[in-house]
């Protein structure tokens, strides 16, 4: 019996040794990579140095910095079919051409997607080349980097660990997103911003998912880490630092909270490409005399990777807020625990924890950590997912409704 007792405790701590393992290589796997990539394509003006841990404002050399321009300049003019149809339909809407302006919604539709795109993707232009945004940036990372090592040289490093579902979601949601950009190659080779879109907005996006990692996991720790907390002198001493680093990680929080809001926007934007995308579908199940398997062809070949992408990006983010939701509850629950065993003391330490717990309460109440688009008022999570399904349905039902009433019926959408 004892045999068997300590082989599956040796079986346990070797699974959650694996889970440290596992997370900690993720992460810096991850940052790496993304790190690589803005200092290859000249992203931001920073540059990491291991000794302090640190990342410090730095310009590029001017050989790499005018050949990365000189290179994205010329990728901005392979691109000039795009910037053409924008001419070209703004001058028809000017001059009232009747050709084009005749077919009414799918031109407007058309025009509207086409400066959707061009507007986020002038917006994340900006923001990785913005020195200002660049300040911002290299101040927030600084302090993510001081909390997780603190967090690391202060609590049991066993309760760095992550859940295999959000990892399972994000893998299927960076596959998606390149079959999304595989069905814009093979439907439309031209129009560029449409695929340079995807790819910078994915790349903004998992340095976001990345931080959502190391937020659910900074949680965790808390959470294990207080829940073997009680009123000794030395346990409130470990408590009044847990006060401490909850706090600072809701100061990082609103930090980031206001980098992501700068462009979270196009998250939510791309329903009008996914209610399109949605639209061309149904007509081609229901109204095209097509056999099913070239059915399942065109929905595999052209539309599986932008009907599918966006909302796992959604819910990816969604799971996270819920999760951090969860954890942050039973942190709340085992906080007030401890405040209602110790309401009895009054000592030096007490007081503190008290002040403390006014704090805490103060800001679960007016500022919880939650993940936002567009403003702090929209919290994304499952039930965002849901009414971003529901109204994507309801726009690609209008766009049907609208081109089988024209003579040519769905010719294109965007």
């Amino acid at each position: 019996m004892t045999a068997r007792l300590n082989r599956k405790h040796r079986e346990q701590q070797s699974r959650v040794y694996s889970e440290e393992i596992l997370f900690h290589r993720t992460v810096y796997v991850l940052s790496r990579i993304l790190y690589q990539i803005c200092r290859s394509c000249t992203f931001g003006y920073f540059n990491y140095n291991p000794e302090t841990n640190k990342l410090y404002i730095c310009r590029h050399e001017n050989l790499k910095k005018y050949f990365t321009y000189a290179v994205k300049a010329m990728l901005l003019f392979m691109d000039y079919l795009n910037y053409l149809y924008v001419e070209v339909k703004f001058e028809a809407y000017i001059f009232h051409d009747c050709d084009l302006v005749s077919s009414g919604y799918s031109f407007y539709l058309e025009v509207l997607n086409y400066i959707n795109v061009n507007w986020h993707f002038t917006k994340i232009i900006v923001l990785l080349h913005s020195w200002k945004t660049n300040e911002s940036f290299v101040s927030t990372i600084n302090k993510i980097l001081e909390i997780h090592q603190n967090m690391i040289s202060s609590f049991n490093k066993t309760c760095f660990t992550f859940d295999y579902n959000i990892l399972l979601i994000s893998s299927l949601e960076f596959s998606f997103t390149v079959v999304q950009l595989w069905n814009q190659i093979m439907r439309k080779k031209h129009f560029l911003v449409l695929k340079y879109r995807i790819i910078l907005f994915e790349f903004i996006y998992w340095a976001y998912f990345l931080y959502q990692l190391i937020l659910i996991t900074w949680h965790q720790v808390l959470l294990s880490s207080i829940s073997s907390c009680n009123c000794r002198k030395r346990n409130c001493k470990r408590l009044i630092k847990i006060y401490k680093i909850y706090f600072r990680i809701c100061e990082v929080h609103g930090e980031i909270t206001q980098l992501w809001l700068g462009i979270s926007g196009g998250l939510f934007a791309c329903i009008s490409l996914l209610s399109a995308d949605i639209s061309e579908e149904l007509y081609d199940v229901i109204y095209q005399e097509k056999s099913t398997a070239e059915k399942w062809k065109f929905f595999l070949y052209l539309k599986v990777g932008n009907c599918v992408a966006p909302l796992l990006k959604v819910f990816l983010l969604g799971l996270c807020t819920n999760r951090i939701e969860y954890l942050t509850k039973f942190l709340s629950q085992q906080i007030y625990i401890i405040e209602l065993l110790e309401s009895g003391q009054q000592n030096a330490y007490t007081k503190v924890l008290d002040c403390q717990f006014d704090c805490f309460c103060l800001q679960q109440h007016f500022c919880p950590i939650r993940n936002h688009i567009w403003h702090k008022g929209q919290s994304i999570n499952i039930e965002f997912l849901l009414l971003f399904m529901w109204i994507a349905f309801l726009n690609a039902m209008s766009n049907l409704q609208y081109a089988l009433t024209e003579e040519n019926g769905i010719n294109h959408f965007y």
